[in-house]
């Protein structure tokens, strides 16, 4: 691989592509992209779930990522800043209050309590990297009705942040 002037290259090396420059920094670019990729992740899980429900853990770090993804949407649409976390709990306590508040009235938990949702968001907030080390662990269990819950109202509001209906 080889620096070519003027073009970016085919890796997937981050620190070659901030080398380069190749960074987006405006904060209504960076929102607009972590939608999209949010949209494509909470997508490709329906799609995976409908197909093959045996692959929930993959549904799963999808859900999960995508959250994470609508968060940090919102949060740069806002220009709020949210370091280097990844946890989703700690990027909603990042949100204003209204939008925390919007959240929480469109989750429709099937089997949780609408007043657990804090104790459900902890619980799901390290669901990405839990899961990514799966193969580690003797069993594993997630709170699937959480995070399918969680991640459509936060798609919600992050949509409605992002097409400008705040």
């Amino acid at each position: 691989m080889s620096d070519v002037q003027g073009r970016i290259p085919f890796s997937n090396s981050p620190k070659l592509h901030d080398r380069i420059g190749n960074i987006k920094t405006d904060k209504k670019e960076l929102a607009k992209s972590a939608f999209r990729n949010a949209e494509e992740l909470y997508t490709g899980a329906g799609l995976i779930f409908m197909q093959n429900i045996q692959l929930i853990q993959v549904v799963s770090v999808n859900l999960a990522f995508a959250c994470e993804l609508f968060l940090k949407a919102i949060l740069y649409e806002l220009d709020i800043d949210f370091g280097r976390t990844h946890r989703i709990v700690e990027l909603f306590q990042l949100l204003p209050e209204e939008y925390q508040k919007k959240i929480k009235e469109n989750v429709n938990f099937k089997y949780e309590k609408k007043s657990n949702f804090e104790l459900v968001l902890e619980e799901i907030s390290d669901t990405f990297v839990f899961l990514r080390y799966s193969h580690e662990r003797k069993a594993v269990v997630s709170n699937w009705d959480g995070l399918s819950m969680i991640s459509t109202a936060i798609m919600k509001i992050s949509r409605d942040v992002i097409e400008g209906e705040k």
